[in-house]
C-alpha cells in the first residue's frame, strides 16, 4: 500500500512537469523517485522477515522450555502429565530422572494424598502451600506426595497435574498401595489414557541364583507373566551336591555363610543394568539368610532410584529377614513386599506368583 501510494504521487508529479513543459527532467525525476521506494519497500520486506525468523526462534525456544518442565506419572495403564515449578527442588527431581524413570511404591495418608519415598534426599523449598488435588509435593526432601484432597501446610512444591479432579486421581491410584512411575516427558498437561504399554511400564529385569533349581522354576514363572528380561547368577566356582550338605560344618556353602565378609565371585555380567527400573531378584534361603553370592550381587549393581522386589524358596523358613538385609544394602532403592514359595510348590506356584504381583501393584 505503502509502495502504491507513493507511486501515485511520483506519476502526478510527473504529469505536473510535463505540463509546465519539464517533461525530460520530470521523467528522470520520477523514475529516481520509483527506483527509491522500490529500494524503500524491498529493505523494508527484508527488515520483516528477519524479525519473523527471530519471533520463530523464540517461539521454540520457549516451547522447548515448556517440554523441559514436564514431568510423566504413571500408574497401571494411566499416565498423567505435570508441569514442574521453578525451583531448585524440581530441577534436582529432573537430574535424577534424566537417569532413568522413578518407581515408587505409594501409600494412602488420611484419606487426601499418596505418599512414598524417593530414595534419596532433594534440596527443600518449604513454604505455606494450600494444597489441591493433583498439586505434587515434596515431603521433607525425601518423599514425593500426589494430592487427590485439600490439605494446608509448610512444604516444597513440585509441581501439578493440570485439570484433573479428585475422581480420576482416586480411578488410576485405587485404594491402598500403588506402584507409581516417574520420568520425564514433554507431552502436554492433562491425561493420557491407556498410555502405550512400552511408555507405561517401566523395563523390568527377573534375577536369579539357583543351586538346585526350585528358585529358576518361580524365576522363569515372574518372567512370563511380567514379559520381563531374565538372568541367572552363577557362581565361578559352580555349587557341587557336597558343597550344598548343610550337616556338615565343613563344607564350601557352610564356611561361606558364616562368613560375613565372603563374597563369591559372579561370571559375567547383566549388559546395561542401568535401562531397568524394575529388579525381581530370587535366591533359596541357606542358613536363615541369603547366599553369601547374593552380598556379591547387590554389591556390584548400583539400585539407586530403582524398586526391588525380592522373592526366595526354601523348605519353609519363609523370608528369614532377607528384605531387611536387602533395604540394609540398597538404602537408595525402593524395596516391595517379597514373596517366599516353599520348595515343594515351585511347579505350580504361577498362582501365587500372580496373587503376590496384584498385591505389590505390578501384576500386569
Amino acid at each position: 500500500m505503502k509502495r502504491l501510494a507513493v507511486s501515485m504521487f511520483v506519476m502526478g508529479m510527473l504529469m505536473f512537469q510535463t505540463a509546465c513543459g519539464s517533461q525530460s527532467t520530470g521523467e528522470e525525476s520520477a523514475k529516481a523517485a520509483v527506483e527509491s521506494v522500490e529500494n524503500a519497500a524491498e529493505t523494508e520486506t527484508n527488515i520483516g522477515e528477519e524479525i519473523q525468523v527471530a519471533e520463530n526462534a523464540e517461539t521454540e525456544e520457549k516451547d522447548a522450555d515448556t517440554e523441559d518442565m514436564t514431568m510423566k506419572i504413571t500408574a497401571g495403564d494411566t499416565t498423567f502429565t505435570a508441569a514442574l515449578a521453578e525451583n531448585s527442588s524440581a530441577e534436582a527431581l529432573k537430574e535424577l530422572l534424566a537417569g532413568g524413570p522413578l518407581t515408587i511404591q505409594m501409600s494412602d495418608y488420611a484419606s487426601m494424598e499418596k505418599v512414598g519415598p524417593v530414595g534419596t534426599d532433594l534440596p527443600r523449598n518449604d513454604e505455606q502451600i494450600d494444597a489441591d488435588a493433583g498439586d505434587i509435593i515434596l515431603y521433607q526432601g525425601n518423599s514425593l506426595v500426589i494430592y487427590y484432597g485439600t490439605n494446608s501446610w509448610n512444604f516444597t512444591r513440585i509441581g501439578k497435574i493440570q485439570d484433573v479432579t479428585k475422581e480420576e486421581l482416586l480411578e488410576a491410584f485405587g485404594d491402598g498401595d500403588v506402584t507409581v512411575t516417574f520420568s520425564l516427558g514433554s507431552e502436554e498437561s492433562g491425561i493420557i489414557k491407556e498410555a502405550d504399554e512400552t511408555e507405561a511400564k517401566t523395563k523390568a529385569l527377573v534375577v536369579y541364583f539357583s543351586a538346585t533349581g526350585n528358585t529358576e522354576a518361580v524365576a522363569e514363572t515372574l518372567a512370563g507373566l511380567q514379559d520381563a528380561d531374565l538372568y541367572e547368577i552363577v557362581p565361578e566356582q559352580p555349587y557341587t551336591d557336597e558343597d550344598l550338605n548343610y550337616r556338615d560344618n565343613a563344607t564350601r556353602a557352610t564356611v561361606k555363610q558364616n562368613d560375613p565378609e565372603a563374597r563369591p565371585a559372579i561370571q559375567g555380567s547383566i549388559p546395561d543394568f542401568e535401562q531397568y527400573g524394575v529388579v525381581y531378584v530370587g535366591f533359596p534361603i541357606w542358613w536363615s539368610d541369603m547366599p553369601r553370592i547374593l552380598y556379591t550381587f547387590f554389591d556390584t549393581y548400583d539400585f539407586s532410584g530403582k524398586t526391588i522386589a525380592p522373592f526366595c524358596t526354601s523348605g519353609g523358613s519363609g523370608l528369614s529377614g532377607t528384605p531387611e538385609t536387602i533395604a540394609e544394602l540398597e538404602a537408595d532403592a525402593v524395596e516391595l513386599d517379597g514373596l517366599h514359595i516353599s520348595g515343594s510348590s515351585v511347579s505350580n506356584a504361577e498362582k501365587s506368583v500372580s496373587e503376590w504381583l496384584d498385591e505389590i501393584g505390578m501384576a500386569k
